[in-house]
């Protein structure tokens, strides 16, 4: 894989066979997922999922956090009116600091291990959003 990567007997490149499977190839099969997930759900779709994956614990939910799950309440409007988005964006922002202060919630898998958690160390009693506001 460290040798010099060869289009043809005469073309030889200044790459290696390594870095051309790593990025060339990569980049492509990766731009060729990308245009097909974009054939195959719609805009509103992808925001949906992107916005979703905002309730993932996974590494104290170092992928995103508040801004993605207000987008999410404002896909449902119909569930949360502006009273109710104000009241979720200050419990978020308290949310995200208590839970980045306690190691216990830093590598769970789920968000059924994050409602456990929640429940076992009595977080959830300080956050109304969660039990119907």
């Amino acid at each position: 894989m460290d040798e010099v990567y060869v289009v043809s007997k005469n073309l030889k490149t200044h790459i290696t066979n390594q870095h051309y499977f790593k990025v060339d190839v990569f980049t492509k099969v990766l731009d060729m997922i990308i245009q097909e997930f974009g054939n195959r759900f719609s805009e509103v779709s992808t925001e949906l999922l992107t916005n979703t994956s905002a309730l993932s614990p996974r590494n104290l939910f170092s992928r995103c956090g508040a801004y993605e799950l207000m987008k999410l309440s404002e896909m449902f409007h119909m569930d949360f009116n502006q009273a109710k988005r104000d009241h979720l964006k200050r419990e978020l922002d308290i949310y995200y600091v208590i839970v980045h202060r306690d190691e216990r919630f830093a590598y769970l898998n789920g968000i059924s291990n994050l409602a456990r958690l929640m429940v076992e160390t009595e977080k959830h009693i300080y956050f109304g959003m969660s039990i119907g506001y």
